[in-house]
């Protein structure tokens, strides 16, 4: 079996010496600039180590770490093998490994990188200012140091355009719109830069003269200064003008002042501007014809348009005016004949529809039994016991009996028997109806025979309840109309007609026929054969 592999299996019974065994915590740091980076380094070694360093790496040679005596590094001793480095710096980044030392040898441990990040700084545009003519081209570039590395664009000022997204802008065939100043922007993960770049752009003359300004007007006699507004880099040096394609020698000013003294002055002029990259377009002015409200020309050249009024604008004004005068006029006339003018619109209120309930019709079926008609047997005439008759509450029209059908209209009793009469005339045990009726109407205390028709009731309520009843209903009746602001007026019209009524009632009623404790009432009105009719109340 090989040593070292027993070794590893009885590790007690053979002890090996070697250099030591170092390790580092992580192939690769990355901290940002300004922090603490700490390197770590792990040990293992028999015999015993005797020293620990650590070493930088630049361009494969290495350089020993003197950490005694530099506050910016801390550990990389036997007791603390690691590497502290703090306030990092942009030098800080590199290659480093841990070493140690035993009486075997030194070990070392592999590489391990340290990369000290920071935003983009120093950030530098080449050139920083150009200038160049029209249609050429530009090109520039911009650096930066950062880490990582970082990104560039480009964006123009004026408008924030975007030009580029590389360290390099280029154009090509550049105008006067290329004028200006271009940022250059630097970013990283850690933050960004800028620098800037200028572009002067040169180029020929370029009118600025508006169409209304190159059409003049005028008539005999006028005058207009015609002006070549142009915009240039460099400035205009020269200028030139010309009549319908004729040099016009003695105009070389920017300025040049149409005189009409003839109809060869009608025409067209075009001027002509000239600076160090070249000669203008032409610049064309129409002068025709017309009516034009000065004769004087304006102070500044530039301008065609007269300040005043003149005599054609003046009365396009006063027709226009009349126009509408005479359009409204015609609307006001329609308005009146047809009959609308002054009239207003009236709203329509909308009317909530009311949703009204039918009455509910309440049928009450009385049913009234069926009755055979027997003769009555009068008997002889009896003392009649007289007691207190029942009154209800309010009067009732009684309901006629006749003997052909029986109508009771009473709603506190209950018909439990009952028997009709024959009519007048008919003999009865030796006498007639009418004898019995006329006894009885002029002996009134006197016993008197039962009618034919006899009942027998049931009272369900008493004569004290009716009455409180009726004075309790009075009471409420009388405190409503006080209420309502009716007064004392309005009550005794109200007694008035109470007792005209009840007087009514007992004139129509007629007599009275008591028999038997029961009340009767005679009435000949509503029977067909005149025959009498007795009725109970």
């Amino acid at each position: 079996m090989h040593l070292l592999s027993f070794y590893k299996i009885y590790p007690s019974f053979i002890s090996l010496t070697d250099v030591p065994t170092v390790s580092v915590g992580s192939a690769s740091y990355s901290v940002a600039l300004g922090g603490t980076a700490t390197l770590g380094c792990t040990v293992s070694a028999s015999p015993a180590v005797t020293s620990l360093y650590w070493s930088k790496v630049v361009n494969g040679a290495s350089s020993t770490i003197v950490t005694s005596g530099n506050t910016r590094y801390s550990g990389g001793t036997i007791s603390s093998p690691s590497l502290v480095i703090s306030s990092l710096e942009t030098g800080d980044t590199g290659t480093y490994r841990c070493n140690a030392v035993n009486s075997i040898g030194t070990g070392q441990s592999s590489l391990t990188s340290l990369t000290v990040t920071y935003a983009p700084q120093n950030t530098v545009v080449s050139p920083a200012s150009m200038t160049r003519n029209e249609d050429q081209s530009i090109s520039a570039t911009c650096t930066s140091d950062g880490t990582p590395n970082p990104t560039f664009s480009w964006v123009k000022v004026s408008t924030n355009q975007v030009y580029g997204s590389t360290g390099t802008l280029s154009i090509s065939n550049i105008d006067r719109g290329h004028d200006g100043v271009y940022r250059c922007t630097a970013t990283n993960s850690q933050g960004s830069d800028s620098s800037t770049l200028t572009i002067t752009v040169r180029y020929r003359p370029v009118s600025t003269v508006t169409s209304a300004q190159s059409s003049v007007t005028l008539s005999s006699g006028q005058s207009q200064t015609l002006s070549c507004d142009t915009v240039s880099n460099p400035l205009v040096t020269s200028y030139s003008w010309t009549k319908d394609g004729v040099s016009l020698t003695s105009a070389a000013s920017k300025t040049y002042t149409v005189t009409i003294s003839a109809s060869s002055d009608y025409g067209t002029y075009a001027c002509y501007a000239t600076n160090d990259i070249g000669q203008s377009a032409a610049i064309p002015f129409t002068v025709s014809s017309g009516i034009s409200g000065t004769s004087a020309a304006p102070a500044t050249g530039a301008s065609t348009a007269d300040t005043g009024l003149t005599s054609g604008t003046i009365a396009a004004i006063v027709l226009a005016i009349l126009f509408i005068l005479l359009i409204i006029l015609l609307v006001v006339c329609c308005c009146c004949m047809k009959g609308v003018c002054g009239k207003t619109t009236k709203k329509k209120k909308i009317q909530p529809t009311e949703i009204k309930e039918e009455p509910k019709e309440i049928i009450r079926t009385i049913e009234i039994p069926r009755y055979v008609e027997k003769p009555v047997v009068y008997r002889e005439e009896k003392p009649v016991v007289y007691r207190e008759p029942v009154y209800r509450e309010s009067y009732r029209e009684p309901s006629a009996v006749s003997r052909q059908d029986v109508v009771i209209a009473e709603e506190n009793f209950d018909i439990l028997k009952y028997q009709t009469i024959p009519p007048s005339g008919t003999s009865i045990d030796g006498g007639t109806v009418d004898t019995l009726v006329e006894h009885r109407r002029s002996h009134r205390a006197a016993p008197a025979h039962l009618p034919a028709l006899e009942y027998t009731l049931e009272a369900t309520t008493t004569a004290e309840d009716d009455e409180r009843r009726r004075r309790r209903r009075s009471k409420k009746r009388r405190r409503r109309q006080r209420e309502e602001g009716e007064g004392e007026e309005r009550e005794h019209r109200s007694t008035s007609r109470r007792r005209h009524r009840r007087k009514r009632r007992e004139e129509a009623e007629g007599e009275p026929i008591i028999a038997n404790g029961d009340m009767y009432y005679r009435n000949y009105s509503n029977n067909a054969d005149n025959s009498e009719q007795y009725y109970y109340n």
